[in-house]
């Protein structure tokens, strides 16, 4: 039914990726290769391109944007590493002082 119902999207808005990336997303969960091909094939003939994912955040007045895989803020080494330090400790694999009682 989403199949059915995404295709029917793409027919009424044929420019809009997001369509597009939604079909592929559905196929490729369905582990529908070709057709996730067939799509990407498809948008880039028509020259249909998605939007990189942004994400904003106002710091001291000054608002700061970030691209999908983007390195070109000045801060991009402290950032990643802030990032990265995160998610080990979402994990679990590095200790945070304090949090002894949520583990």
């Amino acid at each position: 039914m989403q199949d059915l119902a995404f295709r029917f999207l793409v027919q009424l808005e044929p420019e809009n990726a997001s369509n597009f990336v939604s079909l592929s997303n559905l196929h490729a969960s369905s582990g529908r290769w070709d057709s996730v091909a067939e799509l990407r094939t498809r948008m880039k003939k028509k020259g249909i391109r998605k939007m990189p994912g942004c994400s904003w955040i106002n710091v001291n007045d000054e608002v700061h944007s970030f691209y999908v895989a983007d390195k070109s803020h000045k801060c991009t080494d402290i950032i990643y590493t802030v990032l990265d330090s995160l998610l080990l400790m979402m994990k679990g694999e590095i200790d945070v002082p304090g949090l002894g009682c949520m583990k």
